[in-house]
């Protein structure tokens, strides 16, 4: 059942970073008259979304898992899946 959560992270790291660029959209994020605003594009806040989810499933899986081999897989997994994910989307 651990062995899931490793895909479902790859997942989500892949998909939030290519949504964020897809998104193209930094956001904005202003102080006026004591009140905070922020805006950014819906593609770019869903990215956001999973990534923050990666986020906190990889805690987890270092709790899990041994570092000294968990990091390293997903570490290099994402830059293949993100490099095949930027070739085909972008």
């Amino acid at each position: 059942m651990k062995y899931i959560l490793i895909p479902i992270y790859l997942l989500l790291t892949t998909s939030g970073l290519v949504l964020m660029k897809l998104g193209a959209n930094p956001g904005t994020l202003s102080l006026k008259n004591g009140v905070i605003s922020a805006s950014m594009s819906s593609i770019s806040a869903l990215g956001f979304i999973c990534y923050i989810c990666s986020f906190l499933l990889f805690t987890r899986l270092v709790v899990m898992f041994d570092l000294s081999w968990i990091y390293p897989v997903t570490a290099g997994i994402v830059q293949v899946l993100t490099l095949l994910a930027s070739y085909f989307v972008f």
